[in-house]
């Protein structure tokens, strides 16, 4: 019975290996195709819409930073130091988030000004 078990994981060891090795291989010798015409039109109709919800994401995260930072500047005074540490926990997480989104709303901007007549 331990011959089995053995040989199991010793397999199951040896797939993973060669599976993760693939895997890393694929990634980098597989260039991406350019968009096709197709492709640019779609992407073009959608960008204001996508413009539009990245907008509203920004102005809710905004709004949710500012709360928190009233929050935890009420705990800090209230002497609460745990509680003022999970707020700023959640505080970092926000502004990463509205880093993120501000990084998706540039990049969509220069796509389309490259690739969109208007």
């Amino acid at each position: 019975m331990k011959i089995r078990t053995a040989l199991a994981t010793a397999g199951l060891a040896a797939a993973l290996t060669v599976g993760a090795g693939s895997a890393a291989f694929a990634t980098d010798s597989i260039p991406k195709p350019a968009p096709t015409a197709e492709q640019v039109a779609n992407r073009c109709a959608k960008a204001p819409t996508v413009l539009e919800r990245l907008t509203t994401a920004k102005t809710k995260l905004g709004e949710r930073l500012a709360k928190l930072n009233t929050a935890k500047a009420a705990a800090e005074t209230a002497g609460t130091t745990k509680r003022s540490e999970r707020i700023g926990a959640a505080i970092t997480k926000v502004q990463t988030r509205l880093d993120k989104v501000a990084q998706h709303t540039t990049k969509l901007q220069a796509w389309t000004s490259e690739h969109c007549a208007s």
